[in-house]
């Protein structure tokens, strides 16, 4: 349920028609998928500064949590300029690590150590 949480509630999907939703979203999955999603950036940033497979991580971090999988995906990254929508998990990637998109910089290969979420309700 972790990916249609995050799908549903943190990235945002733009699905054909309407989405199906067993049951409503808690927030208890809102709060694991945003904790997740967390642990995973932190992660990447630290293989990437490890010389790991920082690589490897950020793709099982796309297909994990996005859902490119399920439908059309409608990602917008905070520091997306000119390409503002990454519409593939390629291109999701791209905004990750670097890649096919020409000003994507590697948003996860920062040394983060930690990320905070601050939600509405």
């Amino acid at each position: 349920m972790i990916k249609g949480a995050l799908t549903a509630s943190v990235v945002g999907v733009l699905a054909m028609g309407s989405p199906v939703i067993a049951h409503p979203i808690t927030e208890a999955e809102v709060m694991e998928a945003q904790k997740i999603w967390g642990n995973g950036i932190v992660a990447i940033g630290k293989a990437y500064s490890n010389n790991g497979n920082y690589e490897a991580l950020a793709a099982e971090h796309v297909d994990t949590l996005y859902g490119y999988d399920e439908g059309t995906v409608l990602f917008k990254p905070t520091k997306a300029a000119t390409h503002q929508f990454r519409l593939t998990e390629e291109e999701a990637l791209s905004y990750f690590v670097g890649g096919i998109i020409s000003e994507d910089g590697g948003f996860a290969l920062q040394p983060w150590s930690a990320v905070r979420f601050e939600n509405a309700e």
